[in-house]
């Protein structure tokens, strides 16, 4: 469909760009996402979301400077991550996103516990992503 006005063409509140702050970002109920990262702040560790268990969400690396890379890191589960991480990348410790890049991420309730000093503790988090697909061009 041609529109004579480009204003009419326009959709809101499907692409959001969104900030890593502490090794996470905060989706609420967004599908697509521009990850912001610079050469300082690139490391994900985590999402978190209101989405609904089984819906897909979608995050393009979106570099705000002139280098590196977005890493996204998977949940180890040798080392029970204390720090909250939530995402899984079917067997590899992290991936790379360079500028431009797209991996899709399904929600799973799936509770995760941490073993600290005194043993086991209850599972601290109970939505986790698991990595579907991603963009890679060599």
């Amino acid at each position: 469909m041609v529109f004579k006005h480009l204003e009419l063409s326009k959709t809101f509140g499907i692409n959001q760009n969104e900030d890593i702050v502490s090794k996470t970002i905060t989706i609420d109920g967004k599908k697509q996402v521009f990850v912001n990262y610079d050469s300082n702040i690139n490391d994900l560790r985590k999402i978190e979301s209101t989405t609904n268990s089984g819906e897909v969400i979608y995050i393009r690396a979106n570099r705000i400077d002139n280098s590196g890379s977005l890493h996204i890191y998977s949940y180890d589960t040798t080392s029970n991550s204390p720090d909250g991480q939530n995402i899984y990348l079917g067997g590899e410790t992290s991936i790379t996103l360079n500028n431009g890049e797209w991996a899709s991420f399904i929600k799973v309730d799936n509770p995760v516990s941490v073993t600290g000093p005194g043993g086991p503790a209850a599972p601290h988090t109970y939505s986790t992503y698991q990595l579907l697909s991603r963009s890679h061009h060599p």
